[in-house]
C-alpha cells in the first residue's frame, strides 16, 4: 500500500507538484484547520481523507504502507519580524513533524520553511533553531538534506526563497538532494509549468500586464473578490508547487512512479 499525506496542506501545493511529477499513491491523506483551505483542497482532490488538526492525528490508526509526507510547517516562528519569541511560539509546530517521523516512519518527508530557519537564533546562538530540527531528525533515525530553492529559478517573476528539506531513514542512502548541480544548472532548467499564465490574469478592472504598476490590488482588500472567496489568502496558504516538482522529479520519488504502472 502507497500514501500520500499532506500536513499543513494549505490550498495543496504540495499534493499537486507530487501529481504533476507522476507520483500515484493508493491512498491520500491532508491535514489542515483553515476552513477555506480545507474546501478548496477537497474541491481539488475530491479524493482526499482529511485527518483535521494535526495535534490530534493518530498515525497507529493509519494503514500500514510507504508513505510520503510533506509538509510546511508554519513560518511565522521563523520569520525575520516575528521571531523573538524563537520557539516559544505557539505556531512552532515542528515538535508535530518530529512525532509523525517516529510514529509513522515515512518512507521519505519533505519540508519547507523560510530561509530565515537557517539562522534563527535560539536561547544563545544563531541556527539554534535549525540545530534542534536536524537533531530531532537524527534522534528519529533519519537523515536529512536540504538546500535553497527561489521561485525565480524556476521563472516566477518574484524571489520566495524557501528552505527545502527531504529526510529519509538512515539505513537508505538517497543520491545527493542537488538540484542544481554541475550537469543540470539552474539556467538551464525549465519549469514544466507556463508562468506567462500569471500576467493575462483580471483582476478587478485591471489586466495584469504590467503588475508591478498594479501590485496594491493583489493585496486581499482590493483583489476584486470577496473575503469568502478570497484567491489571495488561499495563495498565501501554499508553496510554490513548481519548486517541489523539481524535488519530486528526483530519482529518489520514483517508487511512487513506478509502483502502479
Amino acid at each position: 500500500m502507497t500514501a500520500f499525506i499532506d500536513l499543513f496542506s494549505g490550498i495543496g501545493g504540495f499534493a499537486l507538484a507530487a501529481y504533476w511529477s507522476g507520483l500515484r499513491f493508493d491512498k491520500h491523506y491532508f491535514s489542515e484547520v483553515d476552513d477555506y483551505a480545507i474546501k478548496l483542497y477537497q474541491k481539488r482532490f475530491p479524493d482526499a481523507i482529511p485527518l483535521g488538526d494535526i495535534k490530534n492525528v493518530d498515525y497507529s490508526k493509519l494503514p500500514k504502507g510507504e508513505y510520503l509526507v510533506t509538509g510546511g510547517f508554519p513560518c511565522q516562528p521563523n520569520s525575520n519580524r516575528v521571531r523573538k519569541r524563537r520557539n516559544k511560539d505557539e505556531r512552532d509546530l515542528w515538535s508535530e513533524c518530529f512525532r509523525m517521523l517516529c510514529e509513522l516512519r515515512p518512507r521519505i518527508a519533505v519540508f519547507e520553511n523560510v530561509r530565515g530557519l537557517l539562522t534563527v537564533p535560539g536561547e544563545k546562538l544563531k541556527g539554534e533553531v535549525f540545530n534542534r530540527i536536524l537533531s530531532d531528525i537524527h534522534r528519529g533515525g533519519y537523515d536529512a538534506e536540504w538546500q535553497i530553492i527561489s521561485a525565480n529559478q524556476i521563472g516566477a517573476p518574484h524571489k520566495r526563497e524557501r528552505l527545502w528539506i527531504v529526510t529519509y531513514p538512515s539505513c537508505k542512502r538517497l543520491p545527493a538532494f542537488n538540484i542544481f548541480n554541475n550537469t543540470n544548472k539552474k539556467e538551464n532548467i525549465e519549469s514544466s509549468r507556463d508562468w506567462s499564465k500569471l500576467f493575462s490574469i483580471t483582476a478587478g478592472a485591471y489586466k495584469m500586464e504590467n503588475w508591478e504598476a498594479h501590485e496594491q490590488i493583489l493585496t486581499g482588500t482590493y483583489d476584486g473578490l470577496p473575503e469568502e472567496l478570497d484567491a489571495i489568502k488561499g495563495a498565501g496558504n501554499a508553496i510554490v508547487p513548481q519548486c517541489a516538482e523539481l524535488i519530486f522529479n528526483l530519482p529518489a520519488f520514483d517508487y511512487w512512479r513506478k509502483i502502479n504502472e
